[in-house]
């Protein structure tokens, strides 16, 4: 049996496309072999043999991993009106030239256009609202989401590619009752 094998390169995703190969001058002979029967191999010498042409081939589909590298966490924030600002990361692998585009969603408690996060632990009524934006500072949004923003379009390169997410309490924010705020968006890839 003849047994072909497919890998990627360096943790690379490849092109779409079909690839293909072939092998030519494959061949098979029958030689005697000293104390065991008749033995299989080739090139033949003096031997009958035949050769032949062995094709390989393969589609390859646009391919994308999506993973989420650094969660936000504001730490603690002693006066909202001033504002907070930090980060967290998606990363984004894509076969090279394949188009894709990045969004987030409103997250579990958006009201009004705006992501809010929820008090823990309490009937949901304690609320801090935040932004997400993308890496030129625009807002981050999904493709039917109620939060105001824009998806974010790219290009795959075959390896991984980061994204900053800044998320942001404006500055102006009043205080809400003291306690741990959380809040869950969903990130969705399409390609």
């Amino acid at each position: 049996a003849l047994v072909t094998e497919f890998g990627g390169v360096g943790g690379r995703f490849l092109p779409e496309g079909e690839y293909g190969d072939t092998i030519t001058g494959l061949s098979v002979s029958l030689h005697e072999g000293a104390d065991c029967g008749f033995v299989l191999w080739g090139p033949p010498n003096d031997s009958l043999g035949s050769a032949a042409e062995f094709s390989t081939t393969v589609r390859v589909p646009a391919t994308c991993a999506l993973s989420v590298t650094d969660a936000v966490d504001f730490g603690v924030v002693a006066d909202t009106l001033k504002g907070q600002r930090e980060n967290g990361g998606i990363s984004v692998q894509c076969s090279p030239g394949a188009g894709y585009t990045l969004e987030l969603g409103d997250g579990n408690f958006a009201a009004g256009g705006t992501r809010r996060m929820a008090l823990e632990g309490a009937v949901a009524t304690d609320y801090l609202a935040y932004e997400l934006l993308q890496p030129d500072g625009s807002a981050w949004s999904g493709g039917s989401s109620s939060v105001a923003g824009s998806v974010l379009d790219g290009t795959g390169a075959g390896t991984a590619q980061a994204f900053t997410v800044a998320a942001q309490i404006r500055p102006g924010t009043e205080a809400p009752r003291p306690g741990r705020y959380h809040d869950t968006v969903v990130v969705r890839l399409n390609y």
